[in-house]
């Protein structure tokens, strides 16, 4: 049954890995390393034939369609203080409540992805739906890693939920701001 389940999850990560392009990996994402600049992630981003949204006002990048596997997602690029990457976001599309279930394979999904490159969850906290009722968002696993705060969080938006992975980068994160 182990074999099976370690097939399984090989399978899942291969997949991952060939429909994401390199997608998140221990220093970064898609091929993108944390403390590339602005304009070299833009570059990246153009030599994948991709298309971007600049937020000059909070410093990020914004991928409004790219796809995780089946999932499709939103990317969020973030640049410190000296123009370097140090962090990105995973976003999936707004659902509604009678689409939770769904959810929850997202998160499940993202979870799984994150737990290739970085390890497993050092927490995961299986929130329960009234726990997210009350609050705009709810985390659902948190990594302690040395050198990246990687987590996935659940959250509500105007009754509606989505998936969040964040991955920062610790060391350049302290010159973020």
């Amino acid at each position: 049954m182990w074999k099976n389940k370690l097939i399984r999850n090989g399978l899942v990560l291969i997949l991952f890995f060939f429909a994401f392009g390199q997608a998140a990996e221990l220093n970064g994402i898609g091929g993108v390393h944390f403390g590339s600049t602005k304009e070299d992630v833009i570059e990246e981003i153009f030599k994948r034939g991709l298309h971007h949204q600049e937020q000059p006002r909070t410093n990020q990048i914004i991928l409004p369609k790219y796809s995780l596997g089946d999932l499709p997602v939103e990317i969020v690029f973030r640049f410190n203080r000296n123009n370097k990457f140090f962090s990105y976001e995973i976003r999936t599309g707004k659902v509604e409540r009678d689409r939770y279930s769904k959810v929850l394979e997202a998160v499940v999904y993202m979870t799984e992805q994150f737990e290739g490159v970085y390890g497993r969850d050092n927490k995961n906290f299986n929130p329960q739906f009234k726990e997210l009722q009350e609050k705009r968002y709810v985390q659902y696993s948190l990594w302690n890693h040395n050198q990246y705060d990687v987590l996935t969080l659940i959250r509500t938006v105007d009754a509606r939920y989505f998936i969040q992975g964040i991955v920062t980068n610790k060391h350049l994160a302290k010159e973020a701001y």
